[in-house]
């Protein structure tokens, strides 16, 4: 496994956050343009009405993974991808550290609509109401990651069930990550009246699809791990 960025030995996991959000913020206030990356919920999803129900923030209602992206937890080695399913990979700096943005679309074998995603690798996520749903071996493997299997991530904090992205996991050596379903803008310090900052453009909030539901309704019942993509 790749060792953490030395900031995380040196600083707790939610005092690197306020460290990280307050040198955005400061960005933002010096009136600087700066690019924002965050994580957000299954962008083809709907809820009723369109409505974002699922809060990013510090409520107790909020889900932890959905908070700003910790870029000490990004995988920045390259990584073998699926050829016929990878669009391009673009790389940002946010927070001062480069982040490569994958950009995929679903197996035809899959899903004959071919979604697309952009996600972002990282180590670890905040667990906080969020479940690993296993999916059908056969279907796991057909991977974006060759040689790796693919389980769901979802969170259930929120009014229902929010697909986040997907855990991997190496099928030799069992080693595993995250893949974060993310977007991302560019801005600069608003005017006075204005919008806040670029995040506001970003889509959160989304219900899971249909088929993700499905499978929470089936795990449910043992209340055991989920699995998807």
């Amino acid at each position: 496994p790749i060792p953490p960025l030395p900031v995380a030995t040196a600083l707790p996991s939610s005092m690197a956050r306020v460290v990280l959000l307050l040198a955005a913020a400061l960005a933002v206030a010096a009136g600087e343009q700066f690019e924002t990356i965050q994580p957000v919920e299954n962008p083809h999803a709907t809820g009723k009405g369109g409505e974002q129900v699922c809060s990013s923030g510090l409520s107790s209602s909020s889900c932890g993974a959905l908070a700003a992206l910790d870029v000490t937890q990004v995988i920045s080695a390259p990584v073998v991808t699926q050829p016929d399913t990878l669009l391009g990979i673009v790389r940002k700096k946010y927070m001062g550290v480069e982040v490569p943005i994958y950009h995929f679309v679903q197996s035809v074998r899959l899903n004959p609509d071919q979604l697309p995603f952009k996600i972002v690798r990282v180590r670890t996520i905040d667990m906080d109401g969020v479940r690993v749903l296993p999916v059908d071996p056969v279907a796991a493997s057909d991977s974006w990651f060759p040689g790796y299997s693919w389980d769901v991530v979802v969170c259930e904090k929120c009014d229902g069930v929010r697909h986040l992205g997907w855990r991997f996991r190496h099928q030799a050596s069992h080693e595993s990550f995250f893949a974060l379903i993310v977007d991302y803008a560019e801005g600069r310090r608003s005017e006075p009246g204005g919008r806040a900052s670029a995040l506001d453009a970003l889509t959160v909030g989304v219900r899971a699809p249909a088929w993700v539901l499905a499978l929470a309704g089936v795990a449910s019942a043992s209340r055991g791990g989920w699995g998807g993509r």
